[in-house]
């Protein structure tokens, strides 16, 4: 950006006219005390993320499904009917997988309140790579590919 000045080094914005904003302040309300603080911590509400409403079931006739491209379960099909299934290499795990590059509890693939498949990856060692690219927390489509460790996994929605 240059310099605000003209040729005779005046400001080129000397002419703009200027206005008087009156500030007003807000009467607190319930439950804040007077100053708008809040008054305890039990009268605040914390907002969660959509992404975190609970839904209590999947819908009828729809499940997820992993199916195994590469890796020690090459081969094999899962099929996601909870809403939260996890993966990893330790029993308990939804889908236990045994390869030692995936952690106990690598990720997390649960049915959100958005009507949607996501993936979480649960702090792994190794990290989660969905279509090649690395990822915390994402929407899963139709057809992805998810790396775990050396496992290539393929996510498809198995309507029934």
């Amino acid at each position: 950006m240059g310099d605000d000045r003209n040729d005779n080094g005046e400001s080129e914005f000397r002419n703009i006219p200027t206005m008087q904003v009156d500030l007003v302040e807000d009467e607190p309300s319930a439950p804040f005390s007077d100053g708008g603080v809040p008054s305890s911590i039990e009268s605040t509400a914390v907002r969660k993320s959509p992404y975190e409403d609970e839904v209590d079931a999947l819908p009828p006739g729809i499940r997820g499904c992993l199916t195994i491209l590469q890796g020690p379960n090459k081969g094999q099909e899962y099929y996601l009917s909870e809403v939260t299934n996890t993966v990893g290499r330790r029993v308990g795990n939804s889908v236990v997988l045994d390869d030692a590059t995936i952690s106990g509890k690598h990720v997390e693939i649960y049915f959100s309140a958005y009507r949607e498949w996501r993936i979480r990856d649960l702090n792994s060692t190794n990290g989660t790579l969905l279509n090649g690219s690395r990822v915390k927390e994402f929407a899963l489509r139709d057809g992805d590919k998810i790396l775990i460790g050396d496992c290539m996994i393929h996510f498809t929605v198995d309507v029934y």
